[in-house]
């Protein structure tokens, strides 16, 4: 047996108050002689035993009255052992080399004790090989982390997360994490991250530098990816019905290509043969295309898709500061740099941070918490109605 609120079993410590009031009133007065009360001494002596009975089983009532509250307000719970004895193991793994190679003893034991062990990806396929998909490497997003662990816990099983020790984009205000779950990261002290690009006119890169700053001019001492995560020319549609918004958000993707040397081309209609990388629009997309960056304005929240970004205002001076301060062109660009993956070296997490992040539900799965408050508040009603019952009837 568990108990979700321990700290109120000292409530317990309360049967002390109808110990301490019964012997109080046991206290002997002085005896005053008067011949009238001889009578009424003799017939009262005759029950007097029986009397101290029902006084004594009446404390015992209110002190287990006590003693029930306290057991019922720490919300006592049983777990299943059949289901501690068969307890498995998931292992869930970011899709990267530096992790897989940092945890392949780990993994490998895992794999010959039969534990599942799957890769963090939208798919989250089975880990057969160790060796990470090729697929999708873009960095990893909270909301994916969450939509992995609501799929892969279960009742009964122990979950555990390998991540590299990099912040996650996309961020939420936590992520719900199964009862039994332990979280492994990894900082890769060993090198900086392979630098992800776009690649621009004349085989310029639009990349992140050592300093953390968008560049185009290229840096020997770092080492870029082998291909580009997107090139050409960024087609963009505006779908705002509001005329201002409109030019705005034309004039903020015109100022961020400028400044980097990208080429923008702007339109307020889908090509079907020239797909657009960024939607800005003021009504939420029905079928979000994966390799489209969304701008939904005037949404405040957080999407359910990762490539979905809410602002939470209109786009006009009187309605954004953003847009009253000049600074449009730069929250765009890092939301467009964020969707291609184009990002720099990040400083690593700390564990309190870790732990603020990840954090475990309020309610364990495959207890019986509410069939025994059920169970201890009916036993507990019969013990108030028996003790009430018994205090009348003796006007105690």
């Amino acid at each position: 047996m568990q108990f979700l609120q321990p700290a109120l079993l000292w409530g317990a410590l309360a049967i002390a108050l109808p110990i301490a009031l019964h012997f109080w009133h046991q206290k002997k007065g002085k005896v005053i002689a008067w011949a009238a009360t001889r009578f009424l001494f003799e017939k009262n002596q005759q029950s007097r035993r029986g009397l101290r009975l029902d006084q004594l089983l009446l404390l015992a009532l209110r002190c287990l009255v006590l003693l029930t509250l306290a057991f019922l307000l720490s919300e006592p719970f049983f777990k299943n052992k059949n289901t501690a004895e068969t307890q498995r193991k998931i292992h869930l793994v970011q899709p990267d080399d530096f992790v897989a190679t940092n945890y392949r003893f780990e993994l490998e034991q895992a794999r010959r004790d039969g534990e599942a062990i799957y890769w963090l990806t939208p798919a989250t396929p089975a880990a057969d090989e160790l060796a990470p998909p090729p697929a999708d490497r873009r960095p990893l997003n909270a909301i994916l982390v969450q939509k992995n662990l609501n799929q892969l816990a279960r009742e009964g099983m122990e979950l555990h997360l390998y991540l590299k020790n990099e912040r996650l984009s996309n961020p939420l205000p936590f992520i719900q994490t199964p009862a039994e779950f332990q979280l492994h990261t990894v900082t890769d002290s060993v090198g900086r991250s392979v630098r992800n690009y776009r690649l621009l006119a004349d085989n310029q890169k639009l990349f992140v530098n050592a300093d953390n700053r968008l560049a185009t001019v290229a840096d020997p001492a770092l080492t870029y990816a082998a291909r580009p995560l997107s090139q050409g020319i960024l087609k963009a549609i505006i779908d705002l019905k509001n005329p201002l918004e409109r030019k705005t958000a034309e004039a903020a993707l015109r100022a961020f290509g400028e400044v980097y040397g990208l080429e923008t081309e702007l339109t307020d209609k889908e090509n079907a043969a020239h797909p657009s990388e960024v939607v800005i629009s003021d009504r939420l997309p029905t079928a979000p295309q994966p390799a489209t960056l969304y701008v939904v304005t005037n949404q405040a929240g957080l999407s359910a898709w990762p490539n979905v970004v809410y602002f939470p205002d209109k786009l006009t001076p009187q309605t954004s500061s953003l847009v009253a301060n000049g600074q449009l062109p730069e929250w765009l660009g890092q939301r467009l740099l964020d969707h291609w993956g184009v990002a720099g070296d990040a400083p690593p997490v700390s564990a309190a941070e870790w732990q603020t992040l990840f954090q475990p539900r309020t309610r364990l799965a495959g207890n019986s918490s509410a069939a025994t408050q059920q169970i201890i508040f009916i036993f507990l009603l019969v013990l108030v109605i028996l003790e009430r019952s018994l205090a009348l009837t003796r006007n105690a």
